[in-house]
């Protein structure tokens, strides 16, 4: 409940993500004029190499939504596939 993360509820923007690496991730969605807190944790896995797990978790996201899928389903997803490039030993799943 910062004044920063109030201010940003307060303005046009609809969805916050907040990661934490391996801790969980957080998700605030404006729902009408409240808002939603969804908090997911990622599975326990061998992380081989992180790199482009950001980029497939936000990619992976976004494309669920413009796709019109369930706010929290696009984060569950994203989390899955992030979580599967981390298993590779490059950015790119085959």
């Amino acid at each position: 409940n910062s004044p920063v993360v109030r201010g940003i509820l307060s303005s046009s923007i609809v969805v916050i993500t907040s990661t934490n690496g391996t801790d969980a991730i957080t998700l605030l969605y404006k729902k009408g004029a409240s808002f939603n807190e969804t908090r997911l944790k990622a599975p326990e896995i061998e992380i081989i190499n992180s790199n482009g797990a950001g980029d497939a978790l936000l990619g992976t996201f976004l494309a669920n939504l413009i796709n019109n899928k369930n706010i929290e389903q696009s984060l569950r997803d994203a989390i899955a596939y992030a979580s599967e490039v981390c298993k590779t030993n490059c950015p790119r799943l085959e």
